[in-house]
């Protein structure tokens, strides 16, 4: 393989292994794990079938159990082996709610919508009725499409959080934000040029994004009617 070739097969056996790893759908994490140890010792792998760290701060001995990964591959059948012969996150009981979760429908719905397990999302799994409300909370405030958005875009929202979250300098959550916004049809360029090449009409929040990351108490009602008014630049947002 060429240099280039070497990248490009290893892009993708990361993929291969982040679906292997992060996946809590087991015929599917089958798929993609038996794939990854079929070239895994290939002699231009980058790539180990030992997991990956999830946190910076805990150790992966001590992060929430709620996968069952995978482990090997039977020689003789070809089946995948796991973890563990006996594992259920069904219905699960968190201590500090004091109430019951059905953790393992709600990972399902956060792989169907965005494909994987995140890193916090892993974590969260220490407080199963927190990561319920944080996923509804989510979908109430950006949405899952187009069609439950709001006057807003889906596109818009999450470019939204992405100004944000760039004032803090956070790039894990920057990282997820961006991709989404590429995913559901965000124009890259919004990404690549930033504010000069975003739709006028969005940057005009630009100014109250700063000023809400870092000096909320100066916030005065002039600043929300500038995002109001009409100019020869962008129609003006209704409150309405």
């Amino acid at each position: 393989m060429k240099a280039g070739d070497n990248k490009t097969f290893n892009k993708y056996l990361r993929l291969v292994k982040h679906i292997a790893y992060e996946c809590p759908i087991v015929h599917i994490s089958d798929t993609f794990y038996k794939l990854l140890h079929k070239h895994v010792d290939h002699e231009v792998s980058g790539v180990s079938l030992e997991e990956d760290p999830i946190s910076a701060y805990f150790g992966l001995e001590v992060c929430p159990k709620v996968l069952n990964l995978p482990s090997d591959v039977d020689k003789d059948t070809g089946e995948v082996i796991r973890e563990y012969d006996s594992f259920s996150i069904e219905d699960v009981f968190d201590k500090y709610a004091q109430s019951q979760v059905e953790l393992k429908k709600l990972l399902d719905g956060i792989f169907y919508q965005h494909g994987r397990i995140r890193p916090h999302e892993r974590i969260l799994c220490w407080f199963p009725k927190y990561l319920e409300y944080y996923r509804d909370s989510y979908e109430l405030v950006v949405g899952s499409s187009d069609e439950d958005s709001g006057v807003l875009k889906w596109t818009e929202k999450l470019y939204l959080g992405i100004m944000a979250i760039s004032c803090y300098k956070c790039d894990y959550l920057l990282n997820i934000l961006e991709e989404q916004f590429v995913l559901v049809g965000g124009d890259l360029n919004w990404i690549t040029d930033g504010l000069k090449k975003v739709d006028p009409r969005l940057a005009k929040f630009a100014e109250l994004n700063e000023i809400m990351a870092f000096k909320p108490w100066i916030l005065h009602t002039n600043m929300l009617e500038k995002l109001m008014k009409t100019d020869e630049i962008s129609k003006g947002w209704n409150v309405q």
